[in-house]
C-alpha cells in the first residue's frame, strides 16, 4: 500500500478508525472523510503520515464531488475507496417496521 491514495469514508468510528490506523504505518496516503469535523480533526492529529481531511456527508452528492476533487487536487489519483460509513439499528430484525 506504499504511496497508494486511499479515500477512507466513515473514518471517525469503529471499523473506519481501526483501518485508518493500520494503513498509515504501511505508507498509504489517506484522505479521511466523515461528517463529524471535530472527530475527523482529532483522528488526523493522531496520525503521522500523509493525511488529508475532507468533512463529507456521503448522502450529499455535492459533498462527494468535493471529496473526489480535493483528493485529485492533493494527489492526482485515487487508488482505493473504503466505505466504512454506516449506522447500526439496535433492534431485533423481526421487530423493525419498514
Amino acid at each position: 500500500m506504499q504511496d497508494k491514495v486511499i479515500i477512507m469514508v466513515g473514518t471517525t468510528g469503529g471499523i473506519g478508525t481501526a483501518l485508518t490506523r493500520q494503513l498509515v504505518p504501511i505508507g498509504a496516503k489517506l484522505v479521511l472523510a466523515a461528517r463529524n469535523k471535530v472527530n475527523l480533526a482529532t483522528l488526523a492529529e493522531e496520525l503521522s503520515g500523509e493525511v488529508l481531511t475532507v468533512p463529507t456527508d456521503i448522502t450529499q452528492s455535492d459533498q462527494v464531488n468535493t471529496l473526489i476533487q480535493a483528493t485529485l487536487t492533493w494527489c492526482g489519483q485515487i487508488d482505493v475507496l473504503v466505505n466504512a460509513a454506516g449506522i447500526s439499528i439496535l433492534k431485533l430484525y423481526n421487530s423493525i417496521e419498514l
